[in-house]
């Protein structure tokens, strides 16, 4: 039936320009004739079986100008190959060629061998760039890279699905980029050479390899159910704990976060979170009430996703809180305190202890900073209150015991 519309998928790489011209011309000897073109697909219109001669302009869409001097050598305007390629067609197999200079034919394909370069260049050199920034941007990251205390792989474990997707993406997009540019390459030295395109170069009976552009759509698709699990289904609270409680830091961790305080605070832990270390992250403050001995306790989990990441974040909890509490405090400076020889139930612990003496006679308060590591987890604690030091590792020993078995 003459007008009835078919797709056919094309038989190679948009840019193997001598070879889609062979096979747009062997469909028309078919009663095919060109609609439109894509990267993948070929639209085509029934009609008489005619040979036909189809060319591949570069430069972009041709002016009226340009087409009424072609179609007054024979050759009509069809359609546009993405931004790329003009394509005309003539059924005159007597018409002159387009371009009969090939010297002059590959200056009209500058712009275009220029602009596949530089896309196939950035494509190579965004990722190190783009890691780059990443490192800038997250200070804790930087540091310990620089220094050589560990690595990218540790660096991007918490978004590993999501990192995974996306280097599937960027090497479906590099691939394209080096068939585009190695073709319109040959291309081009051929013409600089002062042979012709051919026009009739083969292409593969069938291909053999499926469009690199047929599979963005499900690699995009992939990505985005990638973003979806992790921002849906894998989120799940840190912990929630049955009353009654009796590790008092516990009391109030529901799994999510609380910003208070100084904003710089609140800021600092965004900042460690952006770094998609953390597998699970909150914040919790009490003040005192029914539990004896309390005025108030901030306290701040990460559990990290990579082991090699602990010690670092561990660093940066603890100079954070230093800095931060410090800034914030109506205590003098924070003295370190060393643990008990006995104290082995923590990879590693800081302890700093501030003290203020009031003028009213009352009993000195005294605020004990507590960061501690064990395993993937970091705890770090701000308590202000009377009750003792080994009291109170003891409470951030069974936090993070309950945590474990959470």
């Amino acid at each position: 039936m003459k007008g009835k519309k078919v797709r056919r998928l094309l038989p190679c790489d948009i840019f193997a320009v001598g070879a889609l011209e062979h096979w747009l011309g062997d469909m028309s000897q078919e009663g095919l004739r060109l609609e439109s073109l894509g990267e993948t697909w070929a639209v085509f219109r029934k009609a008489e079986q005619r040979r036909c001669r189809y060319r591949m302009y570069p430069n972009g869409y041709p002016e009226q100008k340009q087409q009424e001097l072609f179609q007054e050598l024979g050759w009509e305007y069809v359609t546009m190959l993405r931004s790329d390629f003009s394509i005309f067609c003539c059924e005159d197999p007597a018409a002159p060629e387009l371009c009969t200079d090939p010297v002059v034919d590959a200056e009209t394909y500058r712009s275009l061998y220029k602009k596949l370069r530089f896309r196939l260049l950035w494509l190579l050199v965004y990722p190190f760039l783009y890691c780059g920034f990443f490192m800038l941007m997250n200070g804790t990251l930087y540091e310990d890279i620089w220094r050589g205390q560990m690595t990218l792989v540790h660096a991007f474990a918490g978004g590993l699905e999501v990192l995974l997707a996306l280097l599937l993406m960027l090497g479906l997009m590099i691939t394209k980029a080096v068939y585009a540019f190695r073709n319109i390459h040959a291309v081009r030295q051929r013409l600089a050479k002062g042979q012709p395109i051919d026009h009739a170069a083969p292409y593969p009976a069938k291909r053999r390899r499926l469009p690199l552009s047929l599979m963005e759509g499900p690699a995009i698709a992939l990505l985005a159910a990638t973003l979806c699990w992790m921002n849906g289904a894998k989120e799940t609270p840190v912990l929630r704990v049955p009353d009654p409680v009796p590790a008092p830091l516990l009391a109030n961790v529901e799994g999510e976060g609380f910003s208070y305080g100084d904003r710089a605070w609140r800021e600092s832990y965004v900042q460690t979170m952006a770094t998609i270390l953390a597998e699970s992250f909150c914040e919790s403050r009490q003040t005192g009430g029914e539990t004896a001995g309390l005025l108030w306790m901030d306290s701040t989990y990460i559990r990290v996703r990579a082991q090699g990441m602990a010690e670092p974040v561990f660093r940066s909890l603890r100079d954070v809180m230093v800095r931060d509490s410090t800034s914030t405090s109506i205590f003098g400076a924070a003295e370190p305190v060393q643990p008990g020889p006995g104290e082995t139930r923590f990879e590693e612990i800081a302890l700093f202890e501030r003290r203020r003496e009031f003028d009213t006679g009352e009993p000195s308060a005294r605020e004990w900073l507590v960061i501690a590591r064990r395993g993937k987890q970091v705890l770090g604690v701000l308590y202000t209150g009377d009750q003792p030091l080994a009291r109170l590792l003891d409470e951030v020993d069974e936090t993070m015991r309950r945590f474990e078995q959470g």
